[in-house]
């Protein structure tokens, strides 16, 4: 029924993993490499692929080939740095049979990953289609569905490992960047400058400046300046797009970096009236009134952030969002700002009863998995028992990775080593990438007395991933410790 197909070029890294989730669900998976050096085309083979080689040309001529070999009713595009559930594609399966004939085209939901395994945001994408003639891809980069008809959002999640490598996400920047620009000049001498697709080019270069400007402020500078010809062309697209609230988020995030506050506020003010329950906006709103000093603002502002997050994870984005893809980018802040971010400023401001109570009100309203973990926080920077808070929040939240790992670090503080491990395990078997909690699985293991070889090496591993990943030193004596034990263990034999 459906056909995988993956673009790829030099991708031997990510895709034996995205490979390895999609064996046995799809009636074929097509690969298509575009220049590999490395050992792509080999591991593509391995996995029984239908695999093709073609020079390239840009994106849209790559998926348009990778569907002219595919025989499936539907077919849904997967990066290499992708990976499904056997839970999600079930469910998307079910989907797809009883979609209504109307709609040709189905987005989902993209969870993006960071390099600890938390996170980063969520986003959607149109990654699957009809196998229809007159349904093709076009635009050499940020590609896109013509004749697709009507977009049906699916509830159904897919994983992205793509932002774990901080250079290559700068060197996709770049080249995205000029592929724009070819892209931009193209049209001007056309003379297709009228057309919604120009303004798009230009949204795009907006978001590729902001990539590269967290390592270089110039581009941020850059950022600003596209902006404004961005919004000059505003009047040629539909007042009901996608691209608008989040520029807002990109030129707010900008301006607050470089330091021109006022200006910051002039565009949140805009962006409130765009879209007033937009979760980034919130985020931005309390970091430009933490770093202008208005603590008490920041702080029921990071709340509101949080409030806007759980709704989001709760339940279908595409229902309640009234089927537009406005999905937070700023997601990835969600955890800092729960487990960190609140219990600092509740630190520096007064008033410690009114505010826990207004979060005691929060968490007993909503039910929210961010704000459940922020609220045992601040019971623990109040020498609080946060335990009850907990053991309901794994309860609520019984699939999610996070309100295990905050049980099992609970109980780690305790010194109850073996609940810990029970929870910390959870939470790893629940996301096996969130190196965090296989860090603290392994100090627990290894405190509650296995001193086995395997257990010692798997904690070495651990550790040595955290560190790597996060670098984070505290890591360290643990590390140490565990390899002091392994070297006594095979020094006794």
């Amino acid at each position: 029924m459906i056909s995988a197909c993956v673009i790829v070029k030099n991708e031997e890294k990510n895709l034996p993993r995205l490979l390895k989730s999609l064996k046995g669900k799809f009636k074929e998976i097509i690969v298509v490499d575009t220049g590999s050096t490395d050992k792509t085309v080999e591991i593509a083979k391995n996995f029984d692929c239908k695999v093709y080689e073609i020079k390239w040309s840009g994106f849209a001529d790559a998926r348009n080939f990778a569907v002219s070999k595919a025989t499936g009713d539907w077919v849904w595009h997967f990066d290499a740095d992708f990976e499904i559930d056997e839970e999600e594609f079930l469910k998307a399966k079910r989907q797809l049979l009883l979609l209504d004939e109307r709609y040709n085209s189905a987005d989902v939901i993209i969870e993006n990953y960071n390099i600890d395994g938390t996170i980063r945001s969520y986003s959607s994408h149109c990654f699957i289609h009809r196998n229809k003639p007159e349904i093709k891809w076009k635009g050499k980069v940020h590609e896109y569905l013509e004749n697709a008809g009507l977009t049906y959002g699916l509830d159904v999640k897919v994983k992205h490992f793509g932002y774990e490598d901080d250079e290559i996400l700068r060197q996709k920047a770049l080249r995205n960047i000029e592929l724009l620009k070819s892209e931009i000049e193209e049209m001007e001498e056309k003379g297709l400058t009228s057309l919604s697709e120009y303004a798009y080019k230009y949204f795009y270069l907006v978001q590729s400046y902001t990539v590269l400007g967290f390592s270089d402020s110039s581009y941020l500078e850059k950022a600003v300046e596209v902006v404004q010809k961005y919004f000059s062309l505003r009047e040629n697209l539909d007042e009901n797009n996608i691209f608008d609230v989040h520029v807002y988020t990109y030129i707010v995030e900008a301006l607050i970096r470089l330091e021109r506050y006022e200006d910051a506020r002039k565009y949140l003010r805009e962006a409130f009236k765009l879209k007033p329950h937009y979760v980034d906006y919130f985020y931005l709103k309390a970091l430009l009134e933490e770093v202008t000093g208005n603590y008490s603002v920041a702080f029921y502002s990071y709340c509101e952030f949080l409030v806007e997050i759980d709704r989001l994870v709760r339940a279908n984005p595409f229902s309640r969002l009234g089927g537009l893809t406005f999905l937070s980018d700023k997601a990835v802040h969600a955890y800092h700002v729960a487990s960190d971010k609140l219990p600092f400023l509740f630190e520096k401001l007064e008033e410690d009863k009114i505010k826990k109570s207004y979060l005691e009100k929060l968490w007993r309203k909503e039910r929210g998995l961010y704000m459940g973990i922020a609220f045992s926080r601040i019971l623990k920077l109040l020498r609080e028992d946060e335990g009850q808070i907990l053991r309901k929040l794994y309860k609520l939240y019984s699939n999610n990775y996070l309100a295990y790992f905050e049980t099992g670090n609970y109980y780690l503080s305790k010194g109850e080593l073996d609940r810990a491990v029970k929870y910390l395990e959870k939470s790893v078997k629940l996301n096996p990438n969130f190196v965090v909690a296989k860090a603290f699985l392994a100090y627990a293991r290894m405190n509650l007395g296995f001193s086995d070889e395997k257990t010692l090496i798997d904690a070495v591993l651990s550790m040595k991933e955290y560190f790597e990943k996060t670098g984070n030193l505290s890591v360290l004596p643990a590390l140490k410790r565990c390899l002091s034990l392994l070297v006594n263990l095979k020094t006794d034999r």
